[in-house]
């Protein structure tokens, strides 16, 4: 939420990141195969040219 971004600056790292995924596939409990669905969200939102640039990970979070 809201809340946690703004403690943190609104930096998203890529360990916020990974925990958001699974809290999101969590929620919406996908117990089929929830490894597989999160490992399918990271590749879809990760910018592959620079992981571990934070800004383009908060940009893709926002998508």
């Amino acid at each position: 939420n809201n809340q946690t971004l703004r403690k943190r600056q609104y930096v998203i790292d890529q360990n916020l990141f990974d925990q958001k995924i699974w809290e999101f596939v969590m929620r919406y409990n996908y117990t089929l195969n929830p490894y597989g669905i999160y490992e399918a969200i990271k590749y879809m939102y990760t910018y592959w040219p620079d992981p571990t640039n934070v800004t383009l990970i908060r940009d893709q979070y926002v998508n």
